[in-house]
């Protein structure tokens, strides 16, 4: 099923670069990274592009970097036979979280969801898809995103500021 593949990982690619900023950028990555990002995405069959996409695809330095989102990370568990959901809850929410006995019990208030400013934390719960059985909690601060989106080479800029709800429930699934 390689030429299947192969035509589904060029189409996704085409739909990234006709979405992104600048087109440009990726057309001037080095063919090595290009390759790299292909290879990936054929590889785990997790896509850029399109209105909910598995991965991003970043043009740095002339080199493109493949950038797993939170939707791909589900995607890969849901292959593992795990569900992982995430639950950001705001300061206008009332949120109490036990990891330990890995209950948590959320009210949601009135206010945007989608303010960052406002967010308090994300909930990362892990089931068993068959079961259902939890696996694991983890409650993510807000200060714990913050540590790490310090670390990002773009921390006020790119997807941290285009996108930063869909950074901070990738950042909490990737340190939960």
């Amino acid at each position: 099923n390689g030429k299947a593949a192969s035509a589904r990982v060029a189409l996704a690619f085409r739909a990234a670069a006709s979405t992104a900023r600048n087109p440009d950028d990726l057309y001037r990555c080095s063919p090595a990274s290009v390759a790299s990002c292909m290879a990936l995405s054929a590889m785990t069959q997790i896509m850029p592009g399109g209105p909910n996409p598995g991965c991003y695809l970043i043009p740095k330095g002339g080199a493109l970097g493949w950038w797993i989102t939170s939707r791909g990370i589900k995607t890969l568990a849901r292959r593992a036979g795990q569900v992982v959901a995430t639950f950001p809850y705001f300061s206008f929410d009332v949120c109490a979280v036990d990891e330990f006995e890995q209950t948590m019990t959320l009210t949601k208030g009135t206010g945007d969801r989608d303010d960052y400013s406002k967010l308090v934390g994300i909930v990362v719960l892990v089931r068993d898809l068959n079961t259902g059985a939890k696996l694991a909690m983890r409650d993510v601060s807000r200060a714990q995103i913050e540590k790490r989106r310090a670390k990002s080479m773009q921390p006020n800029a790119g997807p941290w500021k285009d996108w930063p709800m869909e950074m901070a429930e990738k950042t909490a699934v990737k340190f939960a």
